[in-house]
């Protein structure tokens, strides 16, 4: 793969104008800048920034510290923090020490195992997004001194012609995505780097230490010699507070190719849970000698251990920590001249947490990409990858599965930020894994053939173009999909909103991360989901550019309902995923006059109300495969149950469809047909004070739930009526009933010259059209939608639908 970056920068940049790339890695301990000056028709040249202001020896990295007072004033950053004079001055002034700063845009409910290591605080009056943006602005403004120095650019040059074309790829830990990726920006637009606009986010670009380790690796010739496809390389990027593990393989040699084989890995295992470790040593070996206070101690952790003791243990001999200038001895400690002694054991056990947790992501790649660990190397790299004891323990660990572990002579610690100015130029990774599942809330048409909708019949809502039942995890795409760059996935719903004013969308793009498959029912695993993605989209236009359609579906109320509700207007729309990229990205998107609009995803938040997006994509089972639910027989036996209950026991019996439907259709009767005309201010005008109450009728009404229920609001139960096929029917509602006037019978069943002013149906209609077919193939559910019909009053009801 060395061929490739040798082709890579022979070509010629064939960009518009010029351009700065800066590629920077803000590592928890250490961080590094490199950057290229692209022109037109040019050979891309990299320069790592490797002598910052105040550094006395150049360095290609420095300390991730940054020191402010009491006031939350920056007093000094990068190499002067480990001076002796700024360490004392801070001591005298009490400066705020802060460090590790990195870790507090790690995603929030990351599962981590961090060996005991807490977080520090930041400093008074600052956010991290603040302390981020304070380092990044350190490390551009030295970026470019670097190219001024050089010579490359003069300051007022450079300032007028190139600085507002300034390209930024900042690198963060594998699968810090979403909510950390925005932090990032944020704290970029606040360091200065871009101003808050559209065109200034397009400006700051992401890599994953993944990614840009492995172009670290190919600019380092780890590679062999001769590449072929079908070759796999594991990249183990060991930094001071993550490693981040990655397999690729090569599916290309002419151009280079590379695709993910596997979900990333990022382990809280870093060099610095060695100095915790190291630190929870000294304290119980020092327990009850004058050295154990927290000063003493941070500075023997920082000075001594890992200056010395980390970095030359080699694992075969003990180690020596130097307490101080005194020769005291203590023999029960093992203090000799003031040096104490730390027995070899205890110091590889501060390592193994790292050592465990690096082995573990090892395997976990090898399990998931199912690679051949005897063909399959891991090349380590990072400033952790430079300690003996961890590279020889990992080797020795490595090689009992017979796993080749290779390790750089050149220093790649932080070549990760040459890597990520590689991953702009041209990146060769073609393919990436999704590292969760994605999906979003809808619901869908209620299907009474199956048994988990009948199960939660309560779910069941009466939209205005059917019964629906939800909310529902609709999964977009899985975790482990193998996603090629540029793939986008999408999937197409609808929503019938009442009026133009009504048709803004809101809703979320949620992740699931537990074992698959995903759960379908969202109220029943609401705590496995997170919000990733926020979406708005305006689609007031799209309601103007389409016709209204009559209802559509197959049950009952649709059915019922088109004869009573005027035509709605579907607004089809679809989400898009983009999945490929380095940034997961959402649009809502659709079609107005046959052309395609967008509105793109807002930033992450907490989890809002759903949003009820009704699938289009679902399958529907156009010819219902007959049920016990659709004989006679099986409603003989409920009902006669029904009855004997209700006599032995005064059991009221099921309520079909649940009390919510119950409600929502005595909520939908005293809104659209009230109990009578004097009590809505929608009744129409022509309609006398002096009429009669609404007449309704229930078909199909089993125990008469609905009619006890509209009697109990107010209707009057001499114009209320229920039929059904079974004569216990009527037994049993008249014995619920007693003790209220009997509702009207059989006798009112016509509805008297003028229809029923409404009929309703709970779920006759459902269960008849899972009936078995006649000898002329129809069902009785054919001629429902007929029969019913003719029964209603509808002049008077459209009349007050239209107030």
């Amino acid at each position: 793969m060395a061929y490739y970056i040798d082709s890579l920068l022979k070509k010629e940049y064939s960009g518009p104008k010029t351009s700065v790339v800066i590629g920077i890695d803000v590592g928890t301990t250490f961080s590094g800048v490199s950057y290229s000056v692209l022109h037109p028709g040019a050979k891309p040249l990299i320069y790592a920034v490797n002598k910052f202001s105040d550094q006395i020896a150049g360095d290609n990295k420095i300390p991730s510290i940054i020191y402010y007072d009491s006031s939350g004033a920056q007093q000094v950053i990068g190499p002067k923090t480990m001076t002796a004079s700024t360490i004392t001055r801070a001591v005298q002034n009490n400066w705020f020490k802060c460090e590790h700063f990195k870790l507090h845009l790690c995603p929030p409910d990351q599962e981590i195992e961090t060996n005991g290591m807490h977080l520090g605080g930041l400093p008074p009056g600052k956010t991290r997004e603040e302390v981020m943006g304070d380092f990044l602005r350190y490390l551009v403004n030295e970026t470019r001194c670097h190219m001024i120095r050089s010579r490359t650019y003069s300051a007022d040059v450079y300032d007028k012609t190139v600085k507002d074309e300034e390209m930024f790829i900042i690198c963060h830990p594998n699968g810090w995505k979403g909510p950390s990726q925005q932090l990032y920006r944020d704290a970029a637009i606040r360091g200065g780097l871009v101003p808050d606009t559209e065109e200034g986010h397009k400006r700051i670009k992401f890599v994953t230490e993944g990614e840009a380790s492995a172009l670290a690796c190919l600019w380092g010739r780890l590679d062999p010699e001769n590449l072929t496809v079908g070759f796999r390389f594991m990249i183990c990027d060991a930094g001071g507070g993550t490693v981040d593990t990655t397999t690729f393989e090569v599916v290309g040699t002419s151009p280079l190719e590379l695709r993910e084989c596997a979900i990333p890995s990022c382990r809280f295992a870093g060099s610095q849970f060695v100095s915790i470790s190291g630190r929870m040593l000294l304290e119980r070996i020092l327990e009850g000698s004058k050295y154990v206070n927290g000063e003493t101690i941070d500075t023997l952790i920082s000075h001594e251990f890992e200056r010395n003791v980390k970095m030359q243990f080699s694992g075969d001999d003990d180690a020596f920590l130097q307490l101080g200038y005194n020769l005291e001895d203590d023999e029960d400690r093992g203090i000799i001249a003031g040096s104490l002694s730390l027995r070899c054991e205890d110091v590889a056990n501060c390592f193994e947490h790292s050592v465990s947790q690096i082995i573990e992501s090892i395997d976990d790649q090898f399990s998931r990409s199912k690679s051949n660990k005897s063909a399959t190397p891991i090349w380590l790299v990072g400033g952790f990858a430079n300690n003996e004891y961890l590279s020889k323990e990992l080797s020795r660990r490595l090689e009992q599965q017979e796993i080749r572990l290779e390790i750089p002579d050149t220093n790649l610690s932080k070549a990760v930020a040459n890597g990520s100015v590689l991953h702009y130029i041209d990146n060769p990774v073609i393919a990436r894994t999704c590292w969760t599942t994605y999906g979003t809330i809808c619901y869908t048409q209620f299907d009474f053939s199956r048994s988990d909708h009948r199960e939660r019949k309560d779910l069941v809502e009466c939209e205005r173009d059917g019964l629906f039942i939800g909310p529902l995890f609709d999964k977009l795409v899985e975790k482990g999909t193998s996603i090629p760059v540029g793939k986008k996935f999408v999937c197409t719903y609808h929503r019938t909103p009442l009026s133009r004013e009504t048709a803004r969308l809101k809703a979320n793009i949620l992740r699931y991360d537990g074992d698959l498959p995903a759960p379908y029912w969202y109220n029943e695993n609401k705590d496995k989901f997170k919000t990733v993605l926020e979406l708005e989209a305006d689609l007031s236009s799209l309601w103007d550019s389409v016709e209204a359609t009559e209802i559509r579906g197959s049950s009952l109320l649709e059915l019922l309902f088109s004869s009573i509700l005027p035509p709605h207007k579907d607004l089809v729309f679809e989400i898009e995923l983009d999945l490929g990229g380095m940034e997961d990205k959402a649009a809502v998107k659709w079609k107005e006059n046959g052309v395609d609009k967008y509105e793109k995803s807002q930033k992450g938040g907490s989890v809002g109300k759903y949003v009820r997006w009704i699938m289009l994509d679902s399958p529907v089972n156009e010819d219902l495969q007959p049920l016990k639910l659709g004989t006679k027989e099986y409603w003989d036996s409920i009902y006669e149950q029904e009855i004997t209950n209700f006599e032995d026991f005064v059991d009221e019996g099921e309520i079909w469809f649940g009390q919510e439907s119950v409600e929502k259709m005595v909520s939908w009767a005293l809104s659209n047909v009230p109990p009578s005309p004097s009590s809505s201010s929608s009744a129409s005008p022509s309609v006398s004070s002096s009429s009669p109450p609404p007449k309704i009728l229930e078909v199909g009404s089993g125990n008469g739930n609905l009619l006890f229920a509209l009697a109990d609001v107010g209707y009057d139960p001499s114009y209320l009526a229920g039929v059904d096929y079974l004569p216990v029917d009527l037994k049993l509602e008249q014995g619920k009933l007693c003790g209220i006037p009997k509702v009207g019978g059989g006798e009112k069943e016509e509805g008297g010259e003028d229809g029923w002013t409404l009929v309703l149906d709970k779920g006759s209609y459902d269960a008849m059209a899972l009936a078995e077919r006649d000898e002329d193939g129809t069902r009785p559910s054919d001629s429902y939608s007929e029969r019913v019909a003719t029964l209603l009053t509808l002049v008077p009801l459209y009349e007050q639908l239209d107030k």
